[in-house]
Order: C-alpha cells, then structure tokens, then sequence
C-alpha cells in the first residue's frame, strides 16, 4: 500500500502547494517533487539485493518501513520545499528495498498454486492506497494526509516485526529447524517436498562452499559462472523480457502519471476548477477504476486464465 500512498500523495500535495504562496512553488520544485523518489528508488533498488541475501527479507523490510516512516514525519513537519524533497527521496529509498523484499518474501511465504494470487493482491494494495489517498486530499491538508499515511507506515512497520522470516533464507543460513518451524507455519505439512528438496540443496551448496581448498577468487568465480548460467536459461529471461515489456507499457501509458498528475490532466481536458473537478470526483475516479478492475483480475487468476496477459496488454496500449 506505501507505495500507492506515496506516488498518490503527489497529486494531493502539488495542487495545495500551489496555493501556499509562503512556500514559494513553482514548476521547477513541481517536477523535483514529483520525481525525485524515481531516482532514490533506483539507487536502492540496485543495493537491496544485497540487503536481502545479507540480512534477510524480514530485516530489508522492516528497514524500509522505518526509513518511510521517516519520510512521513519529515513531510508533517516540513516548513519548506527542501525538508519535501528530502522526505521523497527518504520515500523513495524506503521503497526500493521494501519493493524487492516485499515481493520475495510473497513469493517464499505462499504455496505456488496460489502465489499468483497473492501476487496481484499486492498490486490491489497499491492501487488501494493510491485511491485512500486521492479521496483523502478531497477532505484533508496535506499535513493531514500525510499524517494518515504516516500511521499506516508504523502499522506496516509493525506487522513486519511480527513476521517470520523467510524460511528460504533461514536455509540458505543453515538454521533448519527454524527453516522447518517457519514452514509448516506458513504451509502446514502438505508440501514437506519442497521444503526438503530446498534443505537438501542448500546442504550441498554450503558444503561445496565450505571445500578449504577453495580460495575466495575461486567462490567468486564458481558464482559469477552460476549467475551466467541461469541468465541463459529461457525461464529466466523470458519472464524477465515479458515483465520489463509489460512495466514499459505501464508506464507509457500514463498510469505513474495520472497518479501524480491526475488534477493537472482533467484540468486541461475537460476545464473548470480544482473545486469542480473534485466534486465531481474525477481526481480519483481513475484509482477506483483501475482498484476494481484489478480486483476482478484477481479472481480471473485464482482460475488460472491465460488471457489475462494478452487482454491487460491490448488495454493499456490501447490506452496510450
């Protein structure tokens, strides 16, 4: 939901700051705003695969939930356009961690018969928090808002203390008991398979790592050679050229921007005021559209429809 609530949130602050003429906002500071978080969420996401294989999926998340939190705060308090831009790139940070470990962690704590479903009902989330925080800039400041997403942060925070890490990564650590407990926690006893399958590889991964007559050169180069192995493999690449494919589309079909700049658009379509054009709603119409419609695909996936792809593709370069 954060990052709903973050990429929403701009087109919720921008229209109000406009107004402020204490803080001194002009089209320079807009765009700053609004995209300073891309460039934040890059460099983190190029670090937080590390993160991760270091400290775990349950750590990177509960540090991207504290580094939002922050963001949060620095933007109730803030008193001019530099503490903003600070809590966005802060935002930004939190979620090029949270983004990847959020998804690992689904994708090692669910069974695969049903992990395509709690995959898309990650992208409910985010479409939820984009349309709680459209609706809320109708009724509320920005301070305000922010406050209410501020809360949401520390109950994220919260609920990802009280979670279990992954047990992937609990044998990747050799700590497989706790691998075991988190497991049959997570999946009663009905796939001890994959859980022993995944024991086993992970024993003879340490155990080849542990050979004393291998030197770090030579594990560095027993990984650099396993990496490029499974860069060639068709099920590695060919998901990977879908996803970017699909991702690009997105965005190119004005879906980030409708978000941050959803206001400035029905302004220039349709005309009238910043009052008229929220009383009729349509500053969060798009949101609620987009909320319901992937809340269908969620039940069309749980039956395991293939056309799924090629109709979300045929709509959003339709779109465009």
């Amino acid at each position: 939901m954060e990052l709903g609530l973050i990429i929403g949130f701009t087109a919720v602050l921008i229209p109000q700051l406009r107004d402020d003429t204490y803080m001194g906002m002009d089209k320079n500071a807009e765009s700053w705003i609004a995209s300073i978080q891309g460039f934040s969420f890059m460099l983190a996401a190029f670090v937080s695969p590390c993160v991760i294989d270091q400290y775990g999926r349950r750590k990177a998340n509960f540090i991207g939930a504290i580094i939002v939190a922050i963001g949060w705060f620095f933007l109730i308090v803030s008193g001019n356009l530099t503490m903003i831009i600070i809590a966005r790139i802060l935002q930004g940070l939190a979620l090029g961690i949270s983004s990847l470990s959020g998804a690992v962690l689904v994708a090692e704590y669910t069974s695969p018969k049903y992990r395509g479903a709690f995959i898309t009902l990650t992208t409910i989330t985010m479409l939820s928090g984009s349309l709680i925080v459209h609706a809320l800039g109708y009724f509320l400041l920005w301070h305000q808002v922010a406050i209410f997403c501020l809360c949401v942060a520390i109950l994220d925070g919260v609920l990802v203390f009280l979670s279990p890490e992954s047990p992937v990564f609990l044998a990747t650590q050799g700590r497989f008991d706790e691998c075991k407990k988190v497991f049959h926690w997570l999946r009663d006893l009905d796939e001890d398979e994959e859980l022993d399958a995944m024991i086993k590889v992970q024993i003879l991964r340490r155990a080849a790592m542990n050979e004393p007559q291998k030197t770090i050169l030579n594990k560095f180069t027993v990984k650099i050679k396993s990496a490029l192995i499974t860069i060639k493999k068709a099920d590695f690449y060919k998901p990977l050229i879908v996803m970017m494919h699909f991702n690009i589309i997105s965005v190119w079909c004005g879906a980030v921007m409708m978000d941050a700049y959803g206001f400035d658009v029905f302004q220039k379509l349709v005309g009238g005021s910043e009052d008229e054009i929220l009383q009729n709603g349509k500053n969060f119409s798009l949101p609620a559209i987009r909320f319901t419609s992937t809340y269908f695909l969620l039940g069309v996936n749980l039956h395991g429809d293939p056309s799924v792809p090629e109709a979300s593709g045929y709509l959003k370069t339709h779109t465009y």
